[in-house]
């Protein structure tokens, strides 16, 4: 009889580590998971951070066809020129809406550094730099949004075209 107990608690003892391996395994293939979507967030939070920018100032005539507007790098890392032309700009009116790609040809735009403080033809940060808007149809008065969006960098502006 004690042969019998012996061989049941040994399938009980041999289940219980096949289940407690089973769930230890699932366990650590969700920890793994988490850890990776933790270090792609924290990748995000990291890119966001070296990558800031702000819109400090406006301009634009009532009748014109260009306006300008400055804009500094607030962030931790430089800019190429590569990836300050690939940006989106958007020129938001009451009743109208531009998206303008990089270029001479209206409506587009164009920049240029103000002050290269490390001459390296880098937007490194601390800089400013200048964009002009070349447009098609004249400036209206009213009130403009301009949204500026550089890799994961954004900014956006308020002013009063005319």
């Amino acid at each position: 009889m004690t042969g019998v107990y012996i061989v049941a608690e040994s399938i009980f003892i041999i289940t219980a580590i096949i289940v407690v391996s089973y769930f230890s395994s699932s366990m650590i293939s969700a920890v793994q998971d988490i850890e990776q979507s933790q270090k792609l967030r924290l990748n995000r939070i990291k890119e966001s951070i070296d990558s800031q920018i702000r819109i400090i100032y406006a301009t634009g005539e009532s009748g014109g066809l260009s306006l300008k507007f400055w804009a500094k790098n607030i962030g931790e890392r430089g800019l190429t020129s590569g990836i300050i032309r690939s940006a989106d700009l958007f020129l938001i009116g009451r009743s109208s809406f531009m998206h303008l790609t990089y270029g001479d040809t209206p409506p587009s735009w164009n920049y240029t550094l103000v002050r290269d403080i490390n001459s390296d033809a880098v937007w490194s940060p601390g800089e400013t730099i200048k964009i002009t808007v070349a447009l098609s149809n004249p400036i209206i008065p009213g009130e403009y949004h301009i949204r500026l969006v550089i890799g994961a960098a954004q900014a956006e502006y308020v002013f009063s075209g005319g």
